[in-house]
């Protein structure tokens, strides 16, 4: 049986081996089991990628061509960008989605949302926590939770709580 593709965009690759990498590979092999997973730095809509069912983009701001690329070629509703997840990196919370225009784009783009820390959700504005509770899933893993939990369960239909 043929594995649905998931891309992972990651601002760092293999060469950085930073925390968006070790993020981005710890995920991959969660995931290989059930999907073909790779892990990008950019994605492009192309015949190549038109069979992706799923994007996970780690990085509002850094991620941001991939993620308007994504809901362009994919089209989008009043809940996001179907198959388009964001995992929100702590310089997203702390930084880029109070004051950076693309990141904050990059929110209403997606249709679901990957908290790494438990205190996350605070950081996301009034407006989007109102958003979220018909639009959003907001899938929260902590560092205890790595074992068992993968960022896609539930994320291919309809909502999930995480």
């Amino acid at each position: 049986m043929i594995k649905p593709s998931v891309a992972i965009v990651s601002p760092a690759l293999a060469d950085s081996n930073n925390g968006n990498w070790q993020t981005a590979r710890r995920w991959q092999l969660f995931l290989s089991g059930h999907f073909n997973v790779r892990i990008v730095k950019h994605w492009e809509s192309n015949l190549a990628t038109q069979n992706d069912v799923a994007m996970i983009a780690l990085h509002a701001r850094r991620s941001a061509d991939s993620i308007a690329t994504w809901a362009q070629s994919r089209g989008t509703d009043a809940q996001g960008s179907l198959g388009l997840i964001l995992a929100l990196t702590g310089t997203d919370l702390y930084r880029d989605i109070d004051t950076d225009e693309t990141a904050q784009k990059s929110l209403e783009l997606a249709r679901h949302l990957i908290v790494l820390q438990e205190k996350g959700t605070e950081k996301l504005g009034e407006a989007l926590q109102e958003k979220n509770i018909g639009n959003f899933s907001i899938h929260l893993f902590t560092q205890n939770a790595r074992e068992g939990k993968t960022p896609i369960e539930g994320c291919h239909g309809g909502a999930s709580s995480g």
